[in-house]
């Protein structure tokens, strides 16, 4: 199968605080974690709140904090209660970038000389 992802993921997982305001309008905080992780996106896996496509949640990493917009969420029928992937909005500053790979923090037009010193 194509993947048709735009960046590379990173299978890392750890705990995210995320809030927003569910489908009934109330508002909601709580844990979740983050999984399949890029610069601009993520999977969240364990939330009980009802979400739709398109709204927003903030997304804490230790200090860190961004915007992100609900792209698709379905219930897993497990522990794992609601998965949900949500991509990044804006140009705000990636919470878990520091997670990523360390080259993701270099701009692109230093990324090779980068490279050749990593290899």
């Amino acid at each position: 199968m194509l993947d048709r992802r735009r960046e590379p993921r990173l299978g890392s997982s750890f705990t995210v605080l995320i809030w927003g305001i569910d489908t009934e309008g109330r508002r909601f905080s709580q844990t979740a974690l983050a999984r399949n992780i890029s610069q601009s996106g993520a999977l969240l896996t364990g939330i009980t709140s009802s979400l739709r496509p398109g709204d927003l949640l903030a997304i804490q990493y230790r200090e860190k904090r961004a915007r992100y917009r609900l792209v698709w969420s379905r219930s897993s029928g497990t522990e794992e209660k609601t998965l949900a992937a949500v991509q990044k909005v804006g140009s705000e500053a990636c919470p878990w970038l520091e997670e990523l790979h360390p080259l993701s923090t270099v701009p692109a037009t230093d990324r090779s000389e980068a490279e050749s010193l990593v290899s």
